[in-house]
């Protein structure tokens, strides 16, 4: 019985390992680091963030500093000009998975979702993802390539 429960905890921790191709980047982290990214139902290295829909993902990342706050910062990069997402609830304490404060050494895994608007452009885009502290140090930044596209 043992054995066929650590079985299938391993099939499927490689199954959605395997489903998971994003090829994302850490950027310019000064107080922690990102160690895994997810965004959900993304299988190919380029993200499409259909139109019209809602994008979630999920971030591990490892704090270097205590903080008491977070505050997650989202810009789209469309040749290098900088576009700001609104998300609805940028603090990062409450309903995305982690409680402040945060410690020093700790892995936290931070979810979100973000609505892909209708009004948005067919375009291919770097999306930065940052959490900063009370500080403004950046406690966790990586940047997700994606594509937007048509919600057919």
């Amino acid at each position: 019985m043992k054995r066929t429960v650590l079985l299938v905890l391993v099939a499927v921790f490689f199954g959605s390992a395997a489903a998971n191709n994003v090829k994302w980047r850490p950027c310019n982290s000064t107080a922690g680091i990102a160690k895994n990214v997810v965004v959900h139902g993304c299988d190919t290295e380029i993200c499409p963030l259909k139109r019209g829909t809602n994008a979630s993902l999920s971030i591990t990342f490892e704090s270097h500093v205590n903080a008491e706050k977070l505050t997650a910062i989202v810009i789209g990069e469309i040749l290098t000009i900088p576009y700001k997402f609104n998300l609805p609830n940028p603090d990062s304490c409450q309903g995305v998975g982690i409680e402040c404060p945060i410690k020093s050494g700790e892995t936290y895994v931070y979810t979100n979702t973000i609505e892909v608007k209708t009004k948005y452009p067919r375009v291919t885009v770097d999306i930065l993802w940052k959490l900063k502290d009370e500080n403004e140090d950046i406690v966790m930044c990586v940047v997700i390539p994606a594509r937007i596209v048509a919600a057919n």
